[in-house]
């Protein structure tokens, strides 16, 4: 039984209408955009995946690198009854990077980085990642606001589009805070750049009408004095919970507003081209502790002192990471923690500080600071240090916790992640009431952290959506976070991850009907085709969370605890060529669940030859996507032995008889060089280089 549910719940390809219309949006966009172009089973089921817990087949791939592209994408996809979805390092969490319609990747075509006089400002395409933008910014002692864990694998274009924040961001650094410009292509093929005049004042005249529309909602909604209460409540901590309704409050112009709508929009409301940040200060001192405490409780009201009043500073405590006992547990056997383990526990959290400041006087100043703050809530061990080893080795533990708690998990479970966010002043009973939470509804590997002068807690926990029941016990664990976190703690339901599939059923019940259908007027007059990326953020479906669930079938011992994070893509040589590491693993299992149910035998043998190419020759097995994975998969070795098992009796043979005869066949390689270096006198290089 358990088995016959697995083989249900994966999703299988796009049904034949869907097909035919990818191939005929393939054929239309063929010599118009000089991207790859993907229909077939192995390469669109290799992007069906984010790092989410969602999987949905696109009908098509394709690759994009311009404006030109993107409308090039629109008109075709509009012709064919397609929806379009972007996607940039797919490293999101809540599912909103993931389609059975046109799915529309970001190429090197999107990598503009320009840093203005004086690194005040910095201009940045939707491709380039995060932590690419901060090095450029390093000798200014600058960075951009927004700082997620993941920023050495995400790109600019879904931090825009999700309102990323991360561990010092907090809100006041957010890209809805420190954009300074914002370029962008509306679903009708209409360029906007914020800061130009020229486009402004076309677009004025052009789009006058959406204009008047944006202009009738903000003049609506701010003579509701209790609708705007509640706005101006929900932004004083991380909330990325639906359409960004403070747009309607901040500003006047109605242009201002569509852009400041754009951010955190997730893609269903047009696409981001190009984003100048403000940039923030990076001081280049700064002390570090993994500090524990006794109990939960005086960690929190540790925590909410630091918070400052919800004042955000860039001199002194500037993050304060919360890690409970169980989370610790998942990373204690790792040598930067040997110093804390006598000082823990079975209940006791600690909290990773960051002390920053512009100057070494400045730094021993605000350290004392510290100190007397963590002495007076009772930390039971307190260091601060200025190595900066030390300091990159502990937050390399914790930017890597929703990977290595993955790796903790059960083999061939899913990793499920929330993300919410309570007034910090209510932290300390935040904390105990999420673990009682999750302990009531049986998930008793679940682990909490987060970043706590924001209130913002995540939590993850596993769970195998192959047996019975495991989705309906998810899904009751969502209505009552629901209850918990949007209604009694008037906190937000996705503090940082975007809205996505995983909570859009869960919208109306946090902003309340009015704001609600304020939402569903925005995405009206944005598209109203419903074009670009729907079900995502707003969905009429109560029960989408649980549905398109990915499955993790046991295919490989090298790889099976992966849960496709995709923080290995960036360092693979075949990246954008073909498969990277997490996708080699995705088709990888999609092979194991095909051999082992015995379906659809034509799929299977399609993906078994395709694999030879794209999942195996293209494979430099160099292993250097385990150097950025945080738990060390190495998916080289992996297809390495794959290729073993797929060579023959004639390659074995050669093998053995190399092996037997090196010395011989050392000496016929250094003739067959210095053949060739002989030649090289004789023939011209280009001739030589021509033949060979």
């Amino acid at each position: 039984m358990q088995q016959a549910a697995l083989f249900s719940v994966q999703p299988r390809a796009p049904q034949p209408d869907r097909l035919a219309a990818g191939e005929r949006v393939a054929t239309r966009l063929r010599g118009q955009i000089k991207g790859n172009i993907y229909t077939d089973p192995l390469m669109t089921y290799a992007w069906s995946g984010d790092a989410s817990s969602y999987r949905l087949i696109p009908a098509v791939v394709v690759f994009v690198n311009s404006e030109d592209d993107v409308r090039a994408v629109f008109i075709a996809a509009r012709a064919e009854g397609l929806p379009v979805t972007f996607r940039a390092a797919g490293t999101s969490l809540s599912g909103q990077a993931v389609t059975d319609g046109v799915l529309a990747v970001l190429g090197d075509g999107w990598r503009k980085l320009a840093i203005h006089p004086g690194a005040e400002q910095i201009t940045l395409g939707p491709a380039i990642i995060v932590a690419e933008a901060n090095r450029a910014l390093k000798q200014f002692n600058r960075k951009i606001g927004p700082d997620p864990a993941s920023q050495a694998t995400c790109k600019i274009g879904g931090v825009v589009n999700n309102n990323s924040s991360g561990m010092c961001c907090g809100v006041a650094q957010n890209t809805y805070h420190t954009m300074a410009r914002l370029r962008i292509v509306l679903s009708d093929g209409t360029m906007l750049d914020s800061s130009d005049a020229a486009s402004r004042d076309a677009f004025r005249l052009s789009h006058a009408d959406m204009l008047d529309g944006l202009h009738r909602l903000h003049h609506e909604v701010m003579a509701d004095d209790e609708l705007v209460a509640l706005i101006r409540r929900k932004y004083r901590i991380k909330n990325t919970v639906g359409y960004s309704l403070n747009a309607l409050v901040d500003f006047h112009d109605p242009l201002d507003i569509l852009i400041h709508l754009m951010v955190g929009s997730e893609g269903t409301l047009g696409f981001v081209s190009e984003v100048t940040y403000n940039t923030v200060p990076e001081h280049p001192f700064k002390a570090t502790g993994l500090i524990p405490f006794p109990d939960p409780q005086s960690a929190g009201r540790a925590i909410i002192e630091m918070a400052n009043g919800g004042v955000h500073v860039t001199t002194g405590i500037t993050a304060a990471e919360y890690i409970e006992r169980r989370a610790l547990a998942t990373v204690e056997h790792l040598p930067p923690m040997a110093p804390l383990l006598p000082w823990l526990t079975d209940n006791s959290p600690a909290v990773l500080i960051d002390v920053t400041a512009p100057d070494a006087e400045t730094l021993e100043v605000e350290r004392q600071k510290t100190i007397d703050l963590l002495t007076r809530h009772g930390a039971t061990h307190i260091d601060l240090s200025t190595d900066e080893q030390r300091s990159h080795a502990l937050w390399d533990i914790r930017k890597g916790f929703f990977t290595s708690g993955g790796a903790a998990r059960p083999k061939g479970t899913s990793m499920l992640t929330e993300d919410v966010a309570a007034p910090i002043e209510r932290l300390a009973d935040f904390v105990v009431d999420m673990r009682d939470l999750l302990d009531r509804h049986g998930y008793d590997d679940a682990i909490i952290f987060g970043h706590a002068l924001a209130g913002n807690l995540h939590f993850q926990m596993s769970d195998n959506f192959a047996q019975a029941g495991a989705a309906e016990k998810f899904d009751a664990l969502n209505q009552e976070l629901s209850q918990l976190v949007s209604i009694r703690y008037g906190g937000s339901l996705k503090a940082e991850h975007g809205t996505g599939r995983a909570i859009a059923p869960f919208v109306e019940a946090e902003w309340g009907a009015k704001a609600y259908a304020i939402m569903h007027r925005i995405k009206a007059l944005f598209d109203p085709e419903r074009l670009l990326n729907p079900g995502v953020l707003l969905n009429d479906d109560a029960k989408v969370h649980i549905k398109n669930l990915k499955v993790m079938p046991l295919a490989d011992e090298l790889v099976d605890l992966c849960i496709e994070c995709g923080f290995c893509e960036p360092a693979c040589p075949s990246h954008h060529m073909t498969l990277t590491p997490r996708q080699r693993i995705a088709v990888t299992r999609e092979r194991a669940r095909m051999r082992a149910s015995g379906e659809d035998p034509a799929r299977l043998a399609r993906f078994e030859a395709d694999f030879q190419y794209a999942g195996m020759d293209t494979c430099a097995a160099c292993n250097l996507c385990s150097l950025r994975c945080p738990v060390g998969i190495e998916t080289g070795t992996m297809i390495m032995g794959e290729r073993a098992r797929r060579r023959g009796g004639t390659a074995h043979s050669v093998a053995r008889f190399v092996a037997d005869h090196r010395g011989a066949v050392e000496t016929m390689m250094r003739g067959g060089v210095a053949v060739a270096d002989a030649a090289r006198i004789l023939i011209p290089a280009p001739a030589v280089e021509a033949m060979t």
